[in-house]
């Protein structure tokens, strides 16, 4: 190839770069349309969180076309770094209002508005350090990281707030150590003469353990609705929409929304349909047109797979989504 048919081939590759760099702008998910879009309207953070080094935030956004999102976040800035992330895609502002006063009521929190630079810096030090040290990143953090607006470069964070004169500081059970903990052993790890542990400590999490199992359940729904999807779709002579894990993706979050409104007696095959279908409209609805127009045929393919189910209790079994139930 000549140095002519090189720099053609360069300038075709920076130029489909662009494009897809464009596409993946435009059809940006609802969670990223919220930060990009979405009014700030309040950023929450206790008040100690220097002196007892942890952090609790809690961001409120605006959603657009109407209603508000929420983002919430535990960073144990001693050691484990982002330790909790989740949210809701619909909260009302008096419901929001409601959570703040029952956690300081039910914790020594006490909340102050917090400067979003601030807040971003903290999530992003705290995704740095939690890696560099060995501890789990929560499950799909990312998108409640999007709600917020994003933190850049996690990579290059400042740590400076992050440790204790240069060294790490457990201050929680050792169950939840061993829960946390991915680059080495809980026994390597206390051993280390970088590592100081305080025994005693109550443990504490923004995700209760009824949130955490319907969101579990669900991530594995996504798994398998994927692969299902896509197996229907070749017996059925069809090519996969190659969108389809997209809307695979908004149909199963739609669920797990709607799964928030649950109470705790409750399981999964209590959702109301009509909840997840709205949900799917509102996501629909946080994209830009052109992106949700080229989600309408993945839709369409992924609506034919699940209406060849006989009742929503059949495809939930299909997805696992009752095996609980069925063991009882």
């Amino acid at each position: 190839m000549g140095s002519s048919d090189r720099k053609k081939e360069r300038h075709r590759i920076k130029r489909r770069a662009k494009q897809q760099a464009h596409r993946r702008r435009s059809s940006a998910g609802p969670y990223q349309r919220i930060g990009a879009a979405g009014e700030l309207e309040a950023c929450l953070i206790n008040d100690d969180w220097r002196e007892e080094g942890q952090a609790v935030i809690y961001v409120l956004r605006g959603v657009p076309g109407g209603g508000h999102a929420m983002a919430t976040f535990l960073v144990d800035l001693w050691c484990a770094g982002l330790k909790d992330a989740w949210g809701r895609l619909e909260i009302s502002r008096e419901d929001f209002d409601e959570m703040i006063e029952q956690m300081e009521m039910g914790t020594h929190l006490s909340f102050v508005p917090g400067d979003l630079d601030l807040v971003r810096r903290i999530l992003a030090g705290s995704i740095r350090f939690g890696t560099q040290n060995g501890f789990r990143l929560p499950r799909r953090y990312e998108r409640w990281v999007a709600v917020l607006g994003g933190v850049g470069d996690a990579a290059t964070a400042d740590l400076s707030e992050f440790g204790v004169d240069g060294k790490l500081r457990w201050v929680a059970p050792l169950e939840d150590l061993r829960r946390r903990l991915i680059g080495c052993s809980v026994e390597e790890f206390l051993a280390r003469r970088d590592v100081e542990f305080i025994a005693g400590a109550e443990d504490f999490s923004l995700v209760d353990d009824d949130s955490l199992a319907v969101e579990e359940s669900v991530e594995e729904a996504r798994r398998r609705a994927l692969d299902a999807a896509r197996a229907w779709c070749f017996a059925h002579g069809e090519a996969p929409h190659p969108k389809l894990p997209e809307v695979a993706d908004l149909m199963l979050d739609s669920v797990l929304q709607a799964g928030a409104e649950l109470d705790e007696e409750d399981d999964l095959d209590n959702l109301d349909p009509d909840a997840a279908r709205d949900n799917v409209a509102r996501f629909l609805a946080m994209e830009t047109p052109d992106a949700a127009r080229a989600l309408g045929p993945a839709i369409d393919q992924f609506r034919r797979f699940i209406d060849d189910f006989d009742t929503p209790e059949a495809f939930t079994r299909a997805l696992g989504m009752d095996e609980g139930d069925e063991e009882d």
